[in-house]
């Protein structure tokens, strides 16, 4: 038996099929679990060339994509295994709430924004930026989906060969015009942009956001070299007023009560820390005699204090980063925070007594 069908047997003796959740032409995607671990991926079946588009994909650490798990090539086509994402779409949620908040669009632009900044710098180009190709999670994280029409830009080819993309959404070079590329996507994104701002497309009613309608406005020019040339340059355009806020979830440096700008949020935040390092320094001053009990001291409050609030407070939101925690589901990733806090402070608890007791033969109460 070749490598190919051992993978592909793999692939069928682990993964059992749930349910159906669309049909293509390229084949079915369906709700499945993983018979060894139980968790819940989507299968899916994709020609070679979206394939190998999503081994790419595979190799790109963002929070806004759904982990690539598997990718098997077949004979023929491929099957994909991704990470599950409960939620709904981004269509879904603009017809339930029939308008979106300034936040919200706030939010939901920066994160699609720095998706396609990832996904164009690893060379590929989505195609399809739709309302219903946008996730919105449960925990309210934008994850780009559906790369079946996506393409890798190639050398010495002036236009695409086949004819792809949602007609109300899809930039002019797309109909034979030109090679799609990155301005491609960001074409769909301003798009994508007024409709989130107006609930209709520009043609009919261009957004009248004082913040946004220029940005509209070049997103959407007929000549790419006219648009926005990446999403980056989009992003220096929206951050001074509202990337801010979002940063946290990427930047490790900021501390908990800090990562918005609300004043009483930094008054508790500066107080809390001060009284943390108040007891921090007279546990050390009390019981830090020489120095085997300065040195365990200072690892019992690490593991009793330091630890548990690193843990607890998601310090650069290390749950949706590290691997295996990033692909888990978030009710999952709650309950090891918690135990694990519990059994740092169980530990350094223990090891603090060790001092008291063992060491500086105090008495015990």
């Amino acid at each position: 038996m070749t490598k190919i069908k051992r993978y592909e047997e793999y692939i069928k003796n682990t993964y059992i099929e749930l349910t159906e959740l669309a049909q293509k032409k390229s084949g079915n995607t369906y709700l499945a679990k993983n018979k060894v671990n139980g968790m819940l991926v989507v299968k899916k079946q994709v020609n070679i060339h979206t394939g190998k588009v999503y081994e790419r994909l595979r190799n790109i650490e963002s929070p806004y994509l759904a982990q690539v798990q598997e990718v098997c090539f077949c004979e023929d086509y491929c099957i994909i295994i991704e990470s599950y994402i409960s939620g709904e779409t981004l269509e879904q949620k603009m017809e339930r709430t029939c308008s979106l908040s300034e936040e919200e669009i706030d939010s939901y632009s920066i994160q699609i924004l720095e998706c396609l900044s990832g996904i164009h710098k690893a060379g590929i180009v989505h195609r399809d930026l739709t309302p219903s190709n946008i996730l919105i999670s449960t925990d309210d994280v934008v994850k780009l989906i559906d790369f079946g029409i996506a393409r890798t830009p190639k050398e010495n080819q002036n236009k695409d060969t086949m004819i792809l993309g949602t007609a109300e959404y899809a930039a002019p070079e797309q109909f034979g015009f030109s090679q799609t590329d990155g301005r491609t996507d960001i074409y769909a994104f301003g798009i994508l942009l007024n409709k989130m701002l107006t609930g209709t497309l520009p043609s009919k009613q261009l957004t009248e956001s004082k913040k946004y309608r220029k940005i509209v406005e070049k997103c959407i020019m007929f000549e790419p070299k006219k648009r926005y040339q990446t999403a980056d340059e989009i992003l220096s355009k929206i951050k001074p007023e509202s990337h801010k806020k979002e940063d946290w979830k990427e930047d490790t440096t900021i501390w908990p009560g800090f990562r918005s700008n609300i004043l009483w949020h930094k008054i508790v935040a500066i107080a809390g820390y001060a009284f943390l390092l108040m007891g921090i320094a007279i546990s050390i001053s009390e019981y830090g005699t020489t120095i085997q009990t300065f040195f365990l001291e200072c690892m019992a409050l690490f593991l009793y204090v330091v630890a548990p609030f690193l843990v607890g407070s998601n310090w650069g939101r290390w749950d949706r980063k590290w691997k295996p925690f990033s692909i888990m589901p978030k009710p999952l990733t709650i309950t090891i925070r918690v135990v694990v806090v519990i059994l740092l402070i169980v530990f350094g608890l223990e090891l603090e007594n060790y001092i008291k007791y063992a060491l500086l033969k105090l008495p015990r109460l």
